[in-house]
């Protein structure tokens, strides 16, 4: 789902008696996760309500993206005990194969070893953090990195292609802010990196 213009989602909230102060956990179940902020986000000129927007906007995409990871870590707990008892499948070699590799971890062979770093790195980034991130990096949802890009979490690449380049960059530099599809892929391949 999603919303063209701040003004709608600001009904949406209201009509559902939803704010960032009271927001339960089953509310936070049902809040829509939008593929990217309202085109006229940047029109906001009340400060509170745009950081109450940012909030409700931000908070559903970083729980839909710890969810995902928790299924994640649980698939690798449960690879691991099997482990532990008999020979994997190739269905479980290859999901520790590419997790290894989406979680960018370097292996020889699937030992113990492995699983403690799959442990260590597939894991929730606590949403206070991942919070304070998006609001440094978008400047409230404000950057132009955010609205024409996506791109909440500021993740730099030096592919320029991939990227949109800052307007003020030094001329020695090369690198750009990454673009994405949608602000969920935003939140995931920031806390992938993480």
């Amino acid at each position: 789902e999603n919303f063209d213009k701040w003004k709608d989602l600001q009904r949406f909230y209201k009509k559902n008696k939803i704010t960032s102060g009271t927001l339960t956990e089953s509310q936070l179940e049902k809040l829509p996760v939008l593929d990217y902020l309202p085109r006229d986000f940047m029109d906001i000129e009340d400060v509170p309500m745009k950081k109450e927007l940012f909030y409700l906007i931000v908070l559903p995409i970083i729980h839909k993206t710890n969810k995902e990871i928790l299924e994640e870590r649980e698939m690798v707990l449960n690879i691991e005990k099997k482990y532990e008892r008999k020979a994997l499948n190739e269905n479980e070699i290859n999901e520790v194969i590419r997790l290894s590799t989406k979680y960018n971890l370097e292996w020889d062979s699937i030992d113990e070893p492995l699983f403690k770093r799959l442990k260590q790195r597939i894991n929730i980034i606590p949403v206070s953090l991942a919070v304070g991130q998006a609001i440094i990096e978008s400047g409230w949802g404000q950057s132009r990195f955010a609205i024409e890009g996506n791109a909440i979490f500021g993740q730099w690449t030096y592919a320029e292609d991939e990227g949109i380049v800052p307007e003020n960059r030094d001329e020695d530099k090369s690198h750009a802010v990454l673009k994405f599809d949608n602000l969920t892929q935003s939140a995931r391949n920031w806390e992938v990196s993480q």
